[in-house]
């Protein structure tokens, strides 16, 4: 044959075409349908995403898992003026912060990463820093609700006020008494629970800490720090960990708290905050305080006592230094407007005093301010003025704050 030659045509079996085409439509029909189910499945386990201002934003997976993420900057404006000498000021990024919460459901466990980026947040000096961005890094076991273990670096649980967000506060920054007796954050392991014997009615907090604060990473001859809390709620749970009544209660709301702190042969004058003494000794810390909590249509009112006792063991390295053993009280009333906008006005009392022979100095703090909360604690600006005294010495600070989250 010819290679230019017409090819014969190919005979068909009439039986086939029908055969062929049904076959065709079935396989195209089940792709489809195959193609169609997958999009639905993949739409169905798609994680959610939500967002509530103060939160963050959160994706939830379909087996109930959750990751969320929340800025928040503050910007503030601090004026201080001595009574002798010149005043100063300084407009600064006072806190930026990024927290993420972690939670899986079928495990029961629930982490949190706080991550600090501000000059301050950072201890910066001679232009390094002198911590390092984790403020908090921990997990926490909640299977079961009298009896939960949380381990990691974070916020003991001692005292109220420290342990409230800095976001969540009702005056510009926290009272110089919380800075004085406050354990901050350490290193350790706790046993909590948000609702003992699920009455709605007790909490309470047990832990064992490296004593050394945050960012330990060398070994050390410091003590442990033990720390137990009680809180007893008598008309029930609610934001007691939030200042500010925004949810204008209208039955009464209370929180009454107790906590003991113990460490032995600490470095510090502090425990785990401070500095060391310079007669190279080490320090005996018993430390207490007390606090209530109370709301009831806009007001608010929130009191601390503190109270430690400090017995050196000096060094040679020079002259005894004595500890700084003494107590400590503050009060902050604050009342929100009968307007349409969250607008509060509130006042603080605060009172330092040394023991007998104490390094620790009598200090009086007096002020007062302004809130306008533009979405809750999340959006707000605040406004202050305090006078401060130190012993024979006086200063007025004024500050103006604007804080954003998202």
């Amino acid at each position: 044959m010819s290679p230019l030659s017409p090819k014969p045509a190919r005979r068909r079996n009439p039986a086939l075409g029908p055969r062929r085409r049904r076959l065709a439509f079935a396989v195209t029909t089940s792709l489809a349908l195959a193609t169609l189910a997958g999009g639905h499945r993949a739409q169905a386990e798609a994680p959610s995403v939500d967002h509530r201002v103060g939160s963050g934003v959160r994706l939830t997976s379909p087996s109930g898992n959750t990751l969320s993420i929340r800025p928040r900057v503050m910007m503030l404006y601090q004026r201080d003026m001595p009574d002798a000498g010149d005043a100063v000021h300084a407009l600064t990024l006072r806190r930026a912060r990024l927290v993420f919460g972690h939670t899986l459901k079928a495990l029961h466990l629930k982490s949190k990463l706080e991550i600090a980026m501000s000059s301050r947040d950072l201890r910066f000096s001679g232009g390094h820093p002198r911590q390092t961005p984790v403020l908090t890094w921990s997990v926490a076991w909640q299977r079961w609700r009298d009896l939960r273990v949380k381990v990691g670096q974070f916020k003991l649980g001692y005292s109220r006020q420290r342990v409230i967000s800095s976001g969540n506060l009702q005056l510009v920054d926290r009272s110089a008494v919380q800075g004085e007796f406050t354990l901050d954050r350490d290193i350790g392991v706790e046993l909590f629970s948000k609702d003992l014997f699920g009455l709605d009615l007790l909490r309470y907090v047990v832990g064992v800490y490296n004593g050394e604060g945050r960012d330990v990473y060398v070994l050390s001859s410091s003590p442990p720090l033990l720390v137990a809390r009680l809180e007893v709620l008598p008309f029930g749970r609610f934001d007691d960990y939030k200042e500010a009544d925004l949810k204008r209660h209208v039955r009464p709301k209370l929180s009454v708290g107790v906590a003991g702190a113990w460490m032995q042969g600490a470095l510090r004058d502090r425990g785990v905050l401070g500095s060391a003494p310079s007669d190279g000794g080490t320090t005996d810390h018993a430390m207490m305080t007390a606090d209530l909590h109370a709301k009831w249509r806009g007001a608010s009112l929130a009191v601390e006592a503190h109270k430690r006792q400090s017995t050196r063991s000096p060094g040679d390295a020079g002259p005894e230094v004595p500890g700084r053993s003494g107590w400590g009280v503050v009060a902050t009333l604050g009342w929100l407007l009968p307007v349409q906008q969250d607008v509060e006005i509130c006042g603080r009392f605060g009172q330092i005093h040394g023991d007998a022979g104490s390094a620790l100095a009598d200090l009086r703090e007096l002020g007062g301010g302004l809130s306008w909360y533009l979405s809750g604690h999340a959006n707000k600006l605040q406004a202050d003025v305090f006078q401060i005294t130190r012993d024979t010495t006086s200063e007025w600070r004024a500050r103006l704050q604007f804080q954003a989250s998202l």
